[in-house]
């Protein structure tokens, strides 16, 4: 807004009435200037807040994208030139429940009895995980299904005290030996709760091989905990182990089927 005054720039020729009139034009003024400079600053902040948004939003798009390729690089073992062995890759994937990844692994050199903490192998670990798709992918890359841990538990022993009947199934068509005992003595049988289907299953299982025999008593435990070792020693009179039962014991039968199931 322009004010006109007098020619040498002063207002003592305008009146009391007509300053008041240009202070309150110049105010005016003023207020609007100032009106106008804080609309452009929060447009120009709103501006920058949305930028920031933006930039924000996608670097966490980034990041995300980021963590997902270094998971999968991790089990592939190609994260910034560092190497994992198969193995541990592998143990990554059975942790994870990663099926794909463990059929991928069928393809490659990697040991499935590779055993981590305390004994504990990939199979012990499907089975604590009860997951029955994972132990059969095990079973079929090679996982001894007899292997035991620290404590002598077999994955069969796992799979009754988890009470996975199928689970128990699974390993049972793949060999798992009932017999075995953990450091307590237990079979794995004596982990599963009377009268659950799991104990039915591997009661059936035990009486169709003809070993439920070998839960009768503490004796036949040791009997069979015994048979682990080599059976064809003798003493220093020539006798076998065998010739010292006396014929048609529980003792004898345990010793006797088991010899024929060796062969």
């Amino acid at each position: 807004m322009n004010i006109s005054l007098g020619g040498d720039g002063s207002t003592s020729t305008i009146s009391q009435s007509e300053k008041y009139k240009i202070c309150r034009q110049i105010r005016q003024q003023q207020v609007e200037n100032y009106l106008q400079f804080i609309a452009r600053e929060e447009r120009e902040n709103k501006a920058t807040e949305k930028s920031n948004a933006k930039n924000q939003k996608h670097g966490e798009k980034e990041n995300k994208k980021k963590d997902k390729q270094e998971k999968k690089d991790k089990k592939k073992g190609k994260i910034k030139g560092v190497s994992f062995c198969p193995e541990l890759c592998l143990q990554s994937s059975v942790e994870d429940l990663d099926e794909k990844e463990v059929l991928k692994a069928l393809k490659t050199e990697a040991n499935f009895n590779f055993s981590t903490g305390n004994g504990t192998s990939l199979l012990h670990k499907a089975c604590i995980q009860e997951s029955a798709p994972m132990v059969e992918l095990l079973l079929s890359g090679g996982a001894n299904v007899n292997c035991y841990d620290d404590d002598w538990w077999t994955p069969l022993h796992i799979a009754c005290y988890q009470d996975s009947k199928e689970v128990v199934h699974i390993l049972l068509k793949n060999g798992a030996d009932t017999t075995l005992l953990d450091v307590d003595g237990n079979f794995a049988l004596d982990l599963c709760v009377q009268g659950t289907e799991t104990w039915e299953i591997m009661i059936q299982h035990m009486e169709e091989r003809g070993k439920s025999k070998v839960l009768g008593s503490s004796h036949a435990r040791r009997i069979v905990e015994l048979l682990k070792k080599p059976l064809y020693s003798h003493s220093l009179t020539g006798n076998f182990a065998l010739d010292l039962c006396v014929q048609g014991t529980e003792t004898w039968e345990i010793m006797i089927r088991h010899m024929e199931e060796w062969g």
